[in-house]
């Protein structure tokens, strides 16, 4: 669990709008738990954020930047997901964030490891955001950005954009898509993959056969109920049944209603 000191909690709420006030303090003061979580507004001008880690229970240290204080949402919403993720990580591995948003997890895993960290973004407003939050860290340059869709096939792919909830369908925009062996063909494949990409997480799947039969990968994958995004047209069950076809054991890290994390290793 993540933990916040009532410093950083006054920090914190001192400079942000009363209205964002009131949904935040509930859901900070009843954080517990031995990580402790840091989170300084460091200029209100550029509204950049530092994000630090303690040692605690079974977590490392980490730190970085990033640009926007409404990226926040992450430590309030994923904070069982960071700590399994954090806990998974270490300075020996190679960490893949498929569908990276604004790079919250991308830094997360390049602060601990000193392997190389691959990042996957196809909405371009939200890949700007990323690369903005990448120079704003040190070790920068063993980070590689990737602005594509990742999917089971090779090919140009429709997407809706919106913002975080981007997904493939009948939306204006177009990426091009790649599938994860092709992408680690001749690359040392990632050790633990984090997989959040609003309905295609099982053509992604789909997309990495030889990485499931000839690695150890770590899988960190968020799910929808079926139908829940344009082209989510399978279960939880169905993916679940999937991995357990590759020879994965899958458990739940956390439930919100429709939406579910689960670890599969």
């Amino acid at each position: 669990m993540l933990l916040f000191s009532s410093n950083d909690i006054m920090t914190l709420l001192s400079n942000i709008s009363e209205n964002y006030r009131r949904k935040l303090f509930p859901k900070i003061s009843n954080l517990r738990g031995a990580t402790r979580l840091h989170l300084v507004l460091e200029s209100l001008a550029m509204r950049n954020i530092t994000v630090k880690g303690g040692e605690g229970y079974r977590t490392k240290e980490f730190d970085f930047k990033m640009s926007d204080r409404e990226d926040l949402r992450y430590v309030l919403r994923e904070k069982d997901i960071i700590e399994e993720i954090t806990n998974e990580l270490n300075e020996e591995s190679i960490f893949a964030d498929i569908g990276a948003y604004h790079g919250f997890f991308t830094l997360l895993g390049n602060t601990i490891s000193d392997q190389q960290i691959y990042s996957f973004e196809m909405n371009t407003e939200n890949f700007k955001e990323l690369e903005k939050n990448i120079e704003l860290n040190q070790n920068k340059e063993k980070i590689n950005l990737e602005n594509k869709a990742v999917w089971s096939s090779n090919q140009k792919l429709n997407y809706n954009k919106q913002e975080s909830q981007s997904s493939v369908g009948s939306g204006k925009s177009k990426t091009q898509s790649i599938t994860l062996d092709s992408y680690f063909k001749n690359k040392e494949a990632p050790d633990v993959i984090k997989l959040d990409t609003e309905g295609a997480e099982l053509e992604i799947l789909k997309g990495a056969q030889q990485i499931h039969e000839e690695e150890e990968t770590k899988w960190f994958i968020e799910i929808h109920e079926k139908d829940y995004y344009e082209l989510s047209d399978y279960s939880k069950k169905d993916l679940k049944r999937f991995l357990k076809q590759k020879g994965y054991k899958a458990s739940k890290i956390s439930e919100d209603g429709n939406r579910e994390f689960i670890f599969a290793y």
